[in-house]
C-alpha cells in the first residue's frame, strides 16, 4: 500500500506523463494510486476507458442479472465509493448507464441465451429486462439529481438529466407508434414525460443559454405542447447551430440573439463497412475536449475501425471525419481520411503531424466529462466519449424541429 506521500507523488507523475501526452503510462499511474484508494485517480481511469471500445454495452445482454460490469463501470463506481462527492465520477456514470439504459430499450429482451436459463420461479424475461432497465435509469436520474443539489449551476449534470428526460419521451413516442403531435388525450403518460422534458430543458438552458442541445430540445418540446415560445427558442437554435439549413427558411444572423455558448469539444467520426457482405456502413464517435486522449484512443484502440475504413477501398463506405466546436459553434470539419497511413507494424493510424491539417487547438473552456452534445445536422444526440457504431448516438426521438 502506498503511503500518503508516495501517493501524492505517483498522481503528480501521472499528471507530468498526461500533460506530456504519454498517456499509456499515465494510465498505468493511475491504476497504481487508484488501487491504493486515491479517489480522483479511479475517476481519471474510469473517464479513460470511457474511450475504450466495448466500455459501454459489451457483455450488457448477457443477463441482466448477472452484474457485469464493463472497466469504466468499475472503477467509476469505485471513484463514487471513494468520494461520494466527486462530480466528475457521477456525471460520468450517470451517461454509462443512460447509454445502457438507451441499448436495452432497443433490443429484444428474448435475443439471448440467458432466457433458457430461467427457472420456472423467475419473472418472465420481459419483466426482468424492464427491472433492470429501470434499476440503470432510476440510478442516473439519483446521481445527476445528486449533484444539481450540491451544485446547482452544474451545466453538465443538468444537461444530463436532460438527456434522461428525452430518452424517457422517446422511448414513449416509439412505443406507441407516435410520430407528430398532438398526444392523444387519453395519453397522460406522454404529457407527465412530456412536461419533464420542458422542466429539465428550462433547467438547462437557466444554466447555460448557449448549449444547443438544451435549447433545441426546449424548442421541439415546447412545440408538441404547441406552446408560443417554441418558435423563439427554435430560432435561438438556428442562431446557436449555423451549419443548419431550415426548410422554408435560412438560420437568423448572427447578433441577433445570444451566442454564447460554454464549451469547447471535439467530435470524431469512424464510418466504415462493418458486414462488406451486406453493407452494413456504421459510425464510430468520440466526443471529448481532450485532444492527446483523443489521439491515444484513435492510435491505441480504434485500429479495427480506420482499418475497415482503409478497405473500403476508393472512400466511399468510410471516412474519419473530426468536427472541431469552440464555445459552442462549429469551428471547423476536417477530412482526415486522407491522413490514415499503415505504420510500421502493420497497424493503421492517424498522421496527426501532417503538414496540410490546419490546427488542431481549441480555446474556451473544455467539455466536461459526461456532458452529452448534439450533432445538429442530423439532429442527433452524441454521448461523451467513444460510442460504438452498432448505436452510433441517437436521434431526438421522432421530435423534429422543422
Amino acid at each position: 500500500m502506498l503511503r500518503d506521500q508516495n501517493l501524492q507523488a505517483t498522481m503528480n507523475r501521472a499528471g507530468q506523463l498526461k500533460r506530456e501526452g504519454r498517456i499509456d503510462e499515465y494510465r498505468e499511474l493511475l491504476r497504481t494510486a487508484a488501487d491504493a484508494g486515491h479517489a480522483a485517480a479511479a475517476t481519471q481511469l474510469g473517464w479513460l476507458h470511457s474511450f475504450i471500445p466495448e466500455w459501454n454495452s459489451v457483455g450488457l445482454f448477457d443477463d441482466p442479472r448477472s452484474g457485469w460490469r464493463s472497466a469504466a463501470e468499475s472503477w467509476l463506481r469505485h471513484a463514487g465509493e471513494l468520494d461520494p462527492g466527486d462530480r466528475d465520477a457521477a456525471r460520468l456514470l450517470a451517461a454509462l448507464l443512460l447509454w445502457q439504459v438507451r441499448e436495452m430499450r432497443a433490443h429484444d429482451p428474448y435475443d439471448g441465451d440467458w432466457v433458457d436459463e430461467i427457472d420456472d420461479d423467475e419473472e418472465e424475461p420481459e419483466e426482468i429486462w424492464a427491472t433492470a432497465i429501470k434499476g440503470r435509469h432510476d440510478e442516473a436520474v439519483r446521481l445527476l439529481e445528486h449533484v444539481l443539489r450540491t451544485d446547482p449551476t452544474d451545466a453538465s449534470a443538468a444537461v444530463g438529466l436532460l438527456a434522461v428526460r428525452e430518452a424517457d419521451w422517446t422511448s414513449h413516442l416509439i412505443e406507441h407508434s407516435i410520430y407528430q403531435s398532438p398526444l392523444p388525450d387519453s395519453d397522460s403518460e406522454g404529457r407527465r414525460l412530456l412536461e419533464e422534458l420542458v422542466t429539465a430543458a428550462r433547467q438547462a438552458v437557466s444554466i447555460d443559454p448557449g448549449d444547443s442541445l438544451a435549447v433545441g430540445l426546449l424548442a421541439t418540446a415546447l412545440r408538441w405542447q404547441r406552446h408560443p415560445e417554441a418558435v423563439e427558442w427554435s430560432r435561438r437554435f438556428q442562431t446557436l447551430r449555423t451549419e443548419i439549413r431550415w426548410r422554408g427558411g435560412t438560420p437568423a444572423e448572427k447578433g441577433h440573439l445570444p451566442t454564447h455558448g460554454r464549451f469547447s469539444w471535439y467530435l470524431l467520426e469512424i464510418t466504415y463497412d462493418a458486414d462488406p457482405l451486406h453493407g452494413d456502413v456504421v459510425t464510430d464517435t468520440v466526443v471529448t475536449a481532450d485532444l492527446d486522449v483523443l489521439r491515444w484512443a484513435c492510435d491505441r484502440h480504434l485500429t479495427a475501425r480506420l482499418k475497415a475504413v482503409l478497405q473500403g477501398g476508393d472512400g466511399d463506405s468510410g471516412s474519419v471525419e473530426l468536427a472541431m466546436f469552440e464555445e459552442g459553434e462549429l469551428l471547423a470539419n476536417i477530412d482526415l481520411t486522407p491522413h490514415l497511413r499503415i505504420g510500421d507494424d502493420g497497424v493503421p493510424r492517424i498522421d496527426w503531424t501532417a503538414d496540410s491539417l490546419p490546427s488542431l487547438t481549441l480555446a474556451g473552456e473544455p467539455l466536461p466529462p459526461g456532458h452529452p452534445v448534439t450533432d445538429a445536422p442530423r439532429m442527433t444526440v452524441i454521448p461523451y466519449g467513444h460510442t460504438d457504431g452498432t448505436s452510433p448516438g441517437w436521434q431526438f426521438g421522432v421530435i423534429t424541429l422543422a
